[in-house]
């Protein structure tokens, strides 16, 4: 116990503490792993990233030409022209998913049934076959039938894009 007779300053001042070393302070602990099974593992998870990075990368790729599908048919659903394009886009698109003996041979009917397999809910019916047969080879669009059976073809045609299954 302090002693009531010396000051304030006797007790905080410099005179107590003189002799005083001050205590080392440890080592900052590093966040780097030391041991070999800390590295393994970062090594690990690591090469899991870069697996799982190259999966992406290649299903990316995969569905370029069906982004690119899906984005002609909207433009020429906003620009309503060019509706003759929709069955080339189709085609084209399912030419590049499945094999080419399964679909090259496919016309009219056949054609939009097959279509309709690939998908859980159909949405393809018999005047749209039809649509598809006959849209290539007509001069004008707005001569073949009005502008909203086109459009809803449009839309038709993106929602097998969307949702088909390979």
């Amino acid at each position: 116990m302090a002693d009531n007779s010396m000051t304030a300053s006797e007790l905080f001042g410099s005179n107590r503490m003189w002799g005083l070393k001050e205590i080392p302070l440890p080592e900052p602990v590093s966040f780097f792993p030391d041991t070999v099974g800390w590295l393994t593992l970062a090594a690990l998870f690591g090469l899991f990233l870069c697996f799982l990075f190259t999966l992406f990368l290649r299903r990316w790729r995969k569905k370029a030409p069906l982004r690119q599908a899906i984005r002609d048919l909207r433009d020429i659903s906003d620009q309503q022209h060019n509706y003759s394009q929709i069955p080339l886009i189709l085609r084209q698109t399912a030419l590049q998913q499945y094999d080419r003996d399964e679909v090259a041979s496919l016309r009219g009917r056949s054609y939009t049934d097959w279509l309709n397999t690939k998908l859980k809910n159909p949405v393809f019916d018999p005047r749209d076959s039809e649509l598809l047969a006959t849209l290539p080879y007509t001069p004008s669009e707005k001569s073949l039938t009005d502008i909203a059976t086109l459009n809803g073809l449009v839309q038709k045609s993106i929602v097998w894009l969307k949702n088909h299954h390979v």
